[in-house]
């Protein structure tokens, strides 16, 4: 899957990617903490970047999540950074195999 494709979370994330660097500047400067940034990333699915489609996420290889980490940080460094301890996270419970505390913690990951 194309990163730019018209379907893609690429262009999904970009108006959002637009927003937040939109504010960054004022932010940094005033140490105002991105909680609504945040929040709207993770409302906006981004959160479930690499669960599986099967699982409710978008099944996006690790390259492609390592260049949308990349245009989020483009956007705002902070935010991007505040993502690393999830999608660590995410990476561990996806190597689990298949029990009821892997599916409980995809589950959670897939409703936000």
């Amino acid at each position: 899957m194309s990163l730019h494709t018209e379907e893609s979370p690429i262009t999904r994330f970009a108006p959002l990617f637009a927003d937040i660097a939109a504010g960054a500047v004022r932010r940094e400067r005033e140490r105002e903490l991105p909680f609504a940034e945040v929040r709207a990333l993770a409302d906006a699915g981004f959160g479930r970047l690499r669960l599986p489609v099967e699982d409710g996420g978008y099944g996006v290889s690790l390259a492609q999540l390592a260049d949308l980490v990349r245009e989020l940080a483009t956007a705002d460094s902070n935010i991007a950074h505040l993502w690393r301890g999830h999608f660590g996270f995410v990476e561990l419970v996806l190597l689990w195999p298949d029990s009821p505390r892997r599916r409980a913690w995809l589950g959670r990951v897939a409703r936000g």
